[in-house]
């Protein structure tokens, strides 16, 4: 799980991936001239609310940002560790920064190497804390894209195969995961359920994770939801959360560095679906492939000011 582990084990430069990437892009590309306005579009990026994008937008994601430093935080106290809060939140933020341009989003990982310097743990037992976290995600997002797609359903919007879909694959998708670490990994999946029992054992820790990750995930929707509004496309918060669902899970499935062009394809198709212009679909994309620059910055000015705050911490173990 971590990136020093991933070093040893990758093949390639992933051609496939940065192919699939290039040809969204070249799509985008040839709809941007044959179909779009381009003058629109920057009017419509031009007439932007400054405040929502530079102020409330940045802030908001700082939020998001610290309310995974708390799970992580709590994943590492239940699993044996002696964090502090600020080096917690440190590593976090700026692993998180990292994840944007990472595929499938495995930057997040570079906290576990934080986690064996500064807070006493193995390698093993940080992955396996990590892999608590993202089966949260997982789950978490997969039940809120699945309501919100089944909400939709009253506006009309051709969302309802891909809600069941969803539904469904919540307990396919474990079953298959179980399957594939006992086949592939059993040495890695035994970690990682010894990380759950140790999680069953405290409940409120359980909770925690639960709460923080729901809320993590239901803030994202409101950004994404605040940043469309600055553009003046107004969507319901069923459709933003089920904008940021798919979105995420595109970028997560195909892999590919920061979703390049799989995320513009997919926003702007959502867009249009709502009724908006292509024109507006387009901006929306823009504004939050922004949104993902904004996050780029803030992880590197956390990266430059963590020498200050990791050296606060030193490793301790129970």
């Amino acid at each position: 799980m971590s990136d020093a582990g991933s070093h040893g084990t990758r093949r390639g430069p992933g051609w496939p991936k940065l192919l699939i990437g290039a040809a969204c892009l070249a799509v985008i590309v040839a709809w941007t001239f044959h179909a779009i306005d381009i003058n629109a579009v920057i009017a419509n990026l031009g007439n932007a609310d400054p405040w929502i994008v530079l102020v409330e937008l940045p802030l908001l994601l700082l939020l998001v940002w610290l309310m995974r430093a708390v799970r992580w935080f709590t994943v590492l106290d239940t699993l044996g560790a002696r964090p502090r809060f600020l080096p917690t939140y440190v590593s976090t933020a700026v692993s998180l920064g990292l994840a944007v341009i990472t595929p499938m989003q495995l930057g997040e990982a570079l906290k576990v190497a934080h986690a064996k310097a500064h807070h006493g743990m193995t390698i093993a037992t940080g992955a396996s804390g990590f892999a608590i976290e993202r089966i949260a995600d997982v789950l978490v997002l997969l039940l809120l894209t699945a309501l919100a797609g089944l909400f939709m359903v009253r506006t009309d919007m051709p969302v309802t195969f891909v809600a069941v879909v969803l539904c469904v694959a919540i307990p396919v998708g474990l079953l298959v995961a179980v399957a594939l670490g006992r086949r592939f990994a059993p040495g890695a999946l035994a970690d990682a359920m010894r990380a759950f029992r140790m999680m069953a054992e405290r409940p409120y820790a359980a909770l925690s994770v639960f709460l923080t990750t729901l809320l993590c995930w239901l803030l994202t929707a409101f950004i994404w939801r605040a940043g469309l509004m600055a553009i003046d496309v107004v969507i319901s918060f069923p459709a933003a959360m089920f904008m940021v669902g798919m979105v995420t899970f595109a970028i997560v499935l195909t892999a590919i560095p920061g979703g390049a062009g799989i995320s513009e394809i997919t926003i702007m198709s959502l867009v249009v679906q709502s009724g908006f212009s292509p024109e507006q679909g387009l901006s929306a994309a823009l504004i939050l492939r922004f949104l993902s620059l904004i996050a780029i910055a803030l992880g590197i000015a956390h990266w430059l000011a963590s020498p200050y705050a990791l050296s606060s911490s030193e490793p301790r173990g129970r």
